[in-house]
């Protein structure tokens, strides 16, 4: 920085002495001759020159470490989101669960294996060990109990001989009636949960509170899994129709306690990136309830539930390169509530937060700036030295230094997205090929115009107006963001910038980096649409109502313009668009209107391919697919781009979602994973519902007649007296 900084001044004065040297050659030479020998300056001047590289060299190992730190915060915020994301859909294989013995008489053991085997969990969720239900038994109950299982033969060999395990009597047991996968749990069948005196906690908290609730860490014993920590989530199943507001009215309607148990190793490392985990030492600590004072927690060290070094791959034993020191590693925690318990979640850096170009260039600076003053240091003793060769030595002396110059502006440009600068009317006058590079974008394309002169995409007035009076001030800022079109497709883009100052104080325009965060973006909203999504089914009555908050939802966070929900009529082989969302006017409405009332599915190319495959499909240009028989509506809406899933009830299509933007958007892998996922959840949550309305109808109703029975006639004799 400080050679930087002197070297314009110094070659300005060079030029200054050629042309007096050519109108007066004996004066100039002696002048210069004057300046260069006092003996203090070759000196003076290779003394500043090592200081200010030191001070160059601090801010760039600075700016390393803090980009280290960023991207350290950001991998411990992501870590957070992924476990909890990934337990919260775990969850809805326990609500799932507890909607099919609601909706249902009576849940027999081959209904319990068929649901089990339906959701294919060892492989759709990984660390998934089995599913159970442990019917609540009180001590008067056990000798009915015993015999009724005795006499069941729907398993393989029936349980001529069952007795609950362990033996003795007690006032109460929660007894292990299913479990599944049967053929590696089978021994397990029979077994009182009170029977450990440690899981009574646990169980006590899901009969009361009525929710998930998480039990402690332990450690399996089967010989596939032995020695590997594992942990159970319950949630409590009460009888239909049984007030649950107090804690005695829900421990007087409990059934029994669904649960499920998991291998913590594989649910971790599935849900996070190899990557990340080979940066990081993660190390999850069961640290006791949630709700218990600080004193009655666990100690930590003896609740180590996963620890990211005992992995095959850890980072531990992965060779490190080499990084400058810095005071200490990289550390966070985070407590997660899993069930009711806390986690705490301790995470260590371990290496590879810095590029390689990154960790070297502090190092790059300091030897350069070292390497200039030396050569500054020479040229001074030289020109005191040799006199008259003083000039044409400092002109050779200048150039090497602005090739040294450019040199260290491509390490800063390898290091970073890319560059740009501006002038004072904030055109830009330079931009680097890290745009190109990034984006497809040509950068010489944008000099010469400011950035509110490219296309952007304005999604927030008051964002861009602070923005700019910010830039009217002359003061720097760091990552504003903003979205806009290179090619038909939606980037965004994060830009930080400082003014330029010319020596009398007078502005002269900004400089600054800019880096394209789209996939970050796209990541961050996928996430949010899955809580949002799993959120929406868990607080809406009706099909309608979850519906309309999925379609609005998922417009709004994902950046669709217009949707529609399609029922399938099976028997009349039609779709009738039971739902719309739009962010147009009602002109736009007219795409989602335009087949409004139902329809054959072969008169409508979108959701024809999605019912004939049960996959997501995705249009990335409807004016040029021809499939798509809505080409002029969607040319006159300016709409450019579709997406599509089946909404599924086990392997039945019932609906169809479709989706509509104006911009064009390449397919989407993960968006189309997505697509399934939540078809597959609005469909159980659409089964739920109808078993509870079915279940609704059969109490109010006479079975034999479907008219009301004496029940609901007294009901409305009552409110009509």
């Amino acid at each position: 920085m400080g050679t930087r900084a002197v070297l314009p001044a110094w070659t300005a004065r060079q030029l200054d002495y050629q042309a007096g040297a050519r109108n007066n050659s004996v004066p100039v030479r002696l002048n210069l001759t004057k300046v260069v020998n006092r003996p203090w300056l070759p000196w003076a001047i290779l003394v500043a020159g090592v200081l200010a590289s030191f001070v160059v060299f601090h801010a760039f190992k600075a700016r390393v470490d803090a980009d280290a730190k960023m991207n350290f915060d950001n991998d411990v915020r992501e870590l957070s989101r992924t476990v909890e994301s990934r337990i919260w859909s775990y969850y809805d294989v326990l609500y799932g669960l507890r909607g099919l013995f609601q909706g249902s008489r009576e849940v027999d053991r081959a209904e319990f294996r068929k649901y089990y085997e339906t959701l294919n969990l060892p492989s759709r969720y990984p660390g998934f060990q089995g599913l159970n239900f442990a019917r609540y038994v009180r001590g008067g109950e056990r000798a009915a109990f015993e015999r009724r299982l005795r006499q069941e033969t729907s398993a393989l060999s029936g349980y001529p001989d069952f007795q609950i395990r362990p033996p003795g009597q007690r006032d109460e047991y929660y007894v292990v009636e299913y479990i599944e996968p049967f053929a590696a749990n089978r021994t397990g069948v029979g077994l009182d949960l009170l029977g450990d005196i440690s899981r009574r906690p646990s169980l006590e908290q899901a009969r009361d509170s009525g929710e998930i609730t998480a039990s402690g860490r332990y450690v399996f014993t089967r010989v596939e899994l032995r020695d590997q920590v594992g942990f159970s989530l319950r949630i409590p199943l009460y009888r239909n129709g049984m007030p649950l507001t107090t804690v005695d009215e829900r421990r007087r309607a409990l059934v029994g306690l669904l649960g499920a148990a998991f291998v913590v190793k594989p649910l971790v490392e599935s849900a996070l990136p190899q990557k990340t985990l080979r940066h990081i030492r993660l190390q999850i600590f069961d640290a006791g309830r949630a709700d218990a004072p600080p004193t009655e927690a666990a100690e930590p060290q003896y609740n180590l539930l996963y620890d990211s070094a005992d992995s095959a791959d850890s980072a531990e034993a992965a060779p490190r390169g080499f990084s400058l020191p810095r005071a200490s590693r990289l550390a966070d925690r985070i407590s997660l509530n899993i069930g009711g318990r806390l986690w705490d979640a301790r995470v260590t850096e371990l290496n590879g937060y810095t590029d390689k170009i990154d960790q070297w260039l502090p190092l790059i600076v300091l030897a350069g700036g070292i390497v200039t003053s030396l050569l500054f240091f020479a040229l001074v003793r030289a020109l005191a030295a040799i006199g008259t060769k003083a000039v044409k030595l400092a002109n050779q002396m200048t150039e090497e230094l602005h090739d040294s110059n450019q040199r260290f502006r491509d390490l800063a440009q390898l290091s970073s997205d890319w560059f740009w600068e501006q002038d004072a009317e904030f055109r830009f006058t330079e931009m680097s090929s890290g745009l190109d590079q990034q984006t497809g974008m040509i950068s010489t394309s944008t000099l010469g115009k400011t950035r509110w002169e490219l296309p952007i995409v304005v999604t927030d007035e008051a964002q861009w107006r602070q923005h700019r009076e910010l830039l009217a001030q002359h003061r720097p800022f760091r990552d504003f963001e903003y979205q806009m079109d290179v090619d038909g497709v939606r980037h965004w883009f994060s830009i930080s910038g400082n003014p330029l100052f010319r020596a009398d104080g007078e502005f002269r325009g900004y400089r600054g980096t800019g880096k394209d965060v789209t996939e970050q973006k796209r990541v961050e909203k996928r996430l949010l649409i899955e809580h949002t999504v799993t959120s929406i089914l868990a607080t809406s009555n009706t099909v309608e109502q979850a519906i309309a908050g999925v379609l609005e939802s998922f417009c709004k966070t994902l950046d669709w313009t217009c949707a529609a929900y399609w029922a399938r009529d099976s028997e009349t082989d039609t779709v009738a668009c039971l739902q719309r969302y739009s962010s147009l006017s009602m002109e736009g409405e007219a795409m989602v209107e335009f087949a409004r009332g139902g329809g054959t599915v072969s008169s409508n190319g979108l959701l024809s391919r999605v019912w004939r495959s049960g996959e997501p499909v995705w249009i990335a240009d409807l004016l040029n697919d021809r499939t798509f028989m809505r080409r002029a509506a969607a040319a006159k809406l300016n709409l450019r781009s579709a997406f599509a899933f089946p909404v599924t009830v086990g392997e039945r299509l019932v609906g169809i979602i479709e989706f509509y933007c104006g911009d064009l958007r390449k397919p989407d892998d993960s968006s189309l994973l997505l697509g399934r996922a939540l078809g597959s959840q609005i469909g159980q949550f659409m089964a739920r519902k109808g078993a509870e309305q079915d279940l609704r109808f059969v109490a109010a109703h006479d079975p034999l007649t479907g008219l009301p029975n004496r029940t609901t006639f007294n009901e409305r004799v009552a409110h009509a007296l």
